[in-house]
């Protein structure tokens, strides 16, 4: 049966391996560090490239959503304002530090045409208007424009 294995160097999970237990073991050459059994069989969760490993509690967490986030005494990430519980949903804005609901902002205002997986969240936001300054270079940026038309998000160049 396959295991994971989370390779670990300075606390931060820096890449997965699935290989049968036998080989793991039958190749320490292949596997100097330290590379710790996550997922079944394991008393540690599947993780991905770039969870921190907390050392003193043999545990493994996702990365900092967030550079204003915190963790907790449970050691789940935690913004800095709580998350209002009306049945609304809302997503971290980082630049405010606050949560927003979908479609309470307007426009955003950015330098660049955003690229295409950027517009794809701004859609997700329910954001009607993009104002920017400048194409982004070496890039197409008519699938941007394309997909900002699809989702009715109108595209303002200054």
């Amino acid at each position: 049966m396959e295991t994971y294995y989370a390779h670990i160097e300075n606390n931060t999970v820096i890449s997965i391996e699935v290989v049968t237990d036998e080989f793991f073991n039958a190749n320490p050459e292949r596997y100097s560090g330290l590379w710790l059994k996550v997922g079944n069989g394991s008393n540690r969760p599947y993780c991905g490239k770039g969870y921190i490993y907390l050392l003193e509690k043999d545990k493994i967490i996702p990365s900092n959503p967030y550079p204003s986030w915190t963790l907790d005494v449970n050691d789940e990430w935690q913004a800095p304002v709580p998350m209002p519980n009306d049945g609304n949903r809302y997503y971290w804005d980082e630049n405010l530090l606050n949560w927003i609901k979908p479609g309470e902002i307007e426009f955003i205002a950015v330098t660049h045409l955003p690229c295409s997986e950027c517009i794809k969240a701004i859609s997700q936001k329910e954001i009607k208007r993009v104002i920017y300054r400048g194409l982004l270079p070496n890039y197409n940026n008519e699938l941007t424009l394309t997909l900002a038309k699809e989702f009715g998000i109108e595209m303002v160049q200054i």
